[in-house]
């Protein structure tokens, strides 16, 4: 897997919290993600679960995006993060996760899904593989467990970059 960072305001991260709390996870489509995240990454995209989990001193938030990849017919999950450390001062760091590898991280939902997309535009409408059946719940409640995968990946690797 591949960190690359990508700056965030204490704003941004506000929004997120805003739109999903602490210990909870919130589907969403493409365009209500709260952070500019870059426009070449966005329109690839059908939609995002946020799954934010800590503190109000120490918390991580993942943007797992559902990236279309016509190439391969599937539906690539791509993990933004990004962590905040208020102990003493405030330390915000996030990034994009790039080429994880954890079971779940690719669905192939089948030829007709990608030409309803293609052909119309319905990205945001089509139902896909390995969304959570709720749009909100505990993270107890995350499923498929590719989600919670991709936060532990997205949250080792960013371990590792510190």
């Amino acid at each position: 897997m591949i960190f690359s960072p990508y700056p965030i305001t204490l704003e941004d991260y506000s929004n997120l919290n805003k739109t999903c709390p602490l210990n909870y996870y919130r589907v969403v489509s493409a365009d209500q993600v709260p952070i500019a995240l870059p426009e070449s990454l966005r329109n690839k995209c059908i939609g995002a679960i946020i799954i934010g989990s800590g503190n109000q001193t120490f918390s991580t938030y993942v943007i797992n995006l559902l990236r279309v990849d016509e190439k391969d017919s599937a539906v690539d999950q791509h993990p933004f993060i990004c962590a905040m450390n208020s102990d003493n001062e405030i330390d915000l760091t996030a990034g994009i996760v790039h080429h994880g590898n954890w079971l779940g991280r690719s669905s192939y939902p089948g030829t007709s899904f990608f030409q309803a997309i293609t052909g119309s535009g319905i990205t945001a409408f089509y139902p896909v593989i390995g969304v959570p059946p709720k749009d909100f719940g505990s993270l107890d409640e995350l499923a498929p467990d590719s989600h919670k995968d991709a936060f532990w990946n997205s949250l080792n690797l960013l371990r590792g970059k510190s």
